[in-house]
């Protein structure tokens, strides 16, 4: 009993993170605005801080989907299929 007690005490404990898939936001991304740089000018972020929420390493906030949401002509209704995939 006591040996259980000590693994779990020094067991790792480790939060998992759901990776999302932004491959359908990109291309609407370069359909409406050509390029990413592009894109991350208007919204008024770097293009570091743009390939970071992208790639999954930073997220996105409610005001960001709504931002990015209207720039890119895509229905609240829609976000799922954009920030959640």
């Amino acid at each position: 009993m006591f040996n259980n007690i000590e693994l779990h005490m020094h067991k790792e404990v480790r939060t998992t993170q759901t990776q999302y898939e932004y491959r359908k936001l990109i291309g609407r991304i370069i359909e409406k605005f050509g390029t990413r740089k592009r894109f991350a000018e208007v919204v008024g972020i770097s293009e570091n801080s743009m390939s970071l929420k992208l790639n999954g390493k930073t997220g996105f906030s409610r005001e960001d989907m709504i931002k990015w949401g209207e720039l890119l002509d895509i229905d609240i209704s829609e976000f799922g299929d954009y920030f959640f995939a």
